[in-house]
């Protein structure tokens, strides 16, 4: 598949649906942060 990068206006509901995030830039994988707060309602 193609890799598409997006910027949501908002980005709590799709940061709270992932397990981590990977960190990038320029098409090179810098990191990846694990979601604390992943499943949180608050």
């Amino acid at each position: 598949g193609s890799v598409l990068a997006l910027v949501p206006h908002h980005v709590c509901t799709p940061v709270n649906l992932a397990d981590e995030l990977l960190i990038a830039r320029g098409g090179v994988e810098l990191d990846r942060w694990r979601v604390a707060a992943r499943g949180a309602n608050t």
